[in-house]
């Protein structure tokens, strides 16, 4: 099971005050394709371009597989067909003084039918919306980070991806 561990080297470590957990997928569709949602604009990491697995915070109260349905659907517009575990990566978000905790699963859409995002006003600003990636398209991309917060996220998620991929096989 997926076990990943890092500390944050993009960013001046001060303090960390927070913990969250979140749940993150990767999802598979029909067309055996992968989708990501596409981050764009800036924020307190600066200007951001990249790619990022779907998902988001854990609510109090809230399992992880009713987080992970939840989190997929405001997000993307899709609805969970099936979601495994995949296991728990953890890592440091200098900036803004938090430890992360994602649970990731390997998840199943279908892309045939789609909702309505639930986007917050944060993600209204920040995302350009939701990608649809070969296996190959998305390891090049999350290869070759272009800045300090994709740096971040990328070895996170293509741990996580990468996890995903061998599961398939």
């Amino acid at each position: 099971m997926l076990n990943g561990y890092f500390e944050d080297n993009e960013y001046e470590k001060t303090y960390i005050d927070h913990v969250r957990h979140t749940v993150r997928a990767i999802l598979h569709t029909q067309n055996d394709t992968y989708l990501f949602v596409k981050v764009k604009g800036a924020d307190l990491f600066g200007e951001r371009n990249h790619i990022e697995t779907i998902g988001g915070g854990v609510e109090e109260g809230e399992d992880l597989e009713t987080a992970l349905a939840r989190e997929v659907l405001e997000e993307s517009g899709y609805t969970v067909v099936s979601a495994r575990p995949l296991g728990e990566i953890t890592d440091f978000y200098n900036l803004i003084h938090r430890e992360t905790h994602s649970h990731f699963f390997a998840a199943e859409v279908d892309t045939t039918v789609r909702g309505e995002t639930g986007w917050t006003d944060l993600e209204k600003t920040l995302f350009e919306g939701v990608v649809e990636l070969t296996a190959d398209e998305a390891l090049k991309i999350l290869q070759n980070p272009q800045n300090p917060v994709s740096r971040l996220i990328y070895r996170r998620d293509i741990l996580a991806f990468t996890e995903a991929l061998q599961l398939r096989k």
